[in-house]
């Protein structure tokens, strides 16, 4: 009897977010208010990192700003304290935790290449920042881009790994989480 219970509330809840979903689509959620909230932006010396920090500035969030980029760091520091009323603190952390994965170019402007440019393209950091601080208001648990992503991720998840060794070799074409 338990199990049967159990199924159909799983089936249940299923439906319910399935739905949910779909109404947040159509009807946006509630964006979370960060005026005078503190707001640690990381990277914050270029970039991504810069754009969500001058983003947040605008909004009236107290900025704390990290960078092993000391220069970048002040100068992001700099442009936000000349156009905002915000408190903004910067500090140099040097803690070789860098988070590249967003970066488009390197050090010397070279751009990044990609391994797969249709299922991980390069994204523009104008293009990605505002998605990124929406789904920061919006509170999602997660974030997944590109939107090709979703359907990859969902058919590693329901295809056996023999399966999925077959497809690739069958289409030449290597997964990223097989590499």
């Amino acid at each position: 009897m338990s199990t049967i219970l159990d199924t159909s509330i799983f089936w249940g809840k299923f439906l319910y977010y399935i739905l949910e979903s779909l109404v947040y689509r159509i009807i946006p959620k509630k964006k979370k208010n960060v005026a005078g909230k503190i707001a640690l932006i990381t990277g914050a010396g270029s970039g991504l990192g810069r754009l969500l920090a001058i983003t947040f500035a605008s909004l009236g969030a107290i900025l704390v700003l990290w960078d092993v980029n000391e220069e970048g760091n002040m100068e992001t520091c700099r442009m936000i304290k000349e156009k905002d009323d915000v408190k903004v603190f910067a500090y140099t952390r040097n803690c070789g935790n860098r988070q590249d994965v967003y970066r488009v170019a390197d050090q010397k402007g070279k751009r990044k290449k990609t391994m797969d440019p249709l299922l991980l393209p390069i994204l523009e950091q104008e293009y990605v920042a505002p998605k990124v601080l929406n789904a920061i208001l919006e509170e999602q648990v997660y974030w997944i881009m590109p939107t090709l992503l979703h359907v990859v991720l969902l058919l590693k998840e329901i295809i056996s790994p023999d399966m999925m060794i077959t497809l690739a070799e069958t289409l030449e074409w290597t997964p990223p989480w097989l590499c």
